[in-house]
């Protein structure tokens, strides 16, 4: 087993395609597809950084933008942050949570 084939490592999916679906997308933020549809179509998902490009009734999501809201750089290293500084911590303080999108509207995941 490589290094970056363990569940943690952000580089294990660092070979997503260039667009993902909503599904994924509430998956990996840790909400429900009900309420990142609404996040989309609100357009706050677009206010959070989080691209979305809507083709006929099909929402895709740039995948780019969502490794830059989480923090990681697509090369699995932290965005921004140096090899001293907790990768982690340091998303937190310049990005919203999952829980910034279940909050917002009053609705519940």
């Amino acid at each position: 087993m490589l290094p970056h084939d363990r569940a943690d490592d952000p580089r294990r999916d660092s070979a997503l395609p260039p667009t993902i679906g909503l599904p994924d997308l509430g998956r990996a933020l840790g909400v429900s597809e009900p309420v990142i549809r609404g996040r989309a179509r609100s357009g706050e998902l677009d206010r959070l950084g989080i691209k979305v490009v809507r083709l006929g009734v099909q929402y895709r999501v740039i995948t780019a933008s969502v490794w830059t809201l989480l923090g990681i750089a697509p090369d699995g290293g932290a965005a921004g942050a140096s090899s001293e500084a907790n990768p982690c911590s340091a998303a937190r303080q310049r990005h919203p949570s999952a829980s910034t999108l279940r909050s917002v509207g009053g609705e519940g995941s």
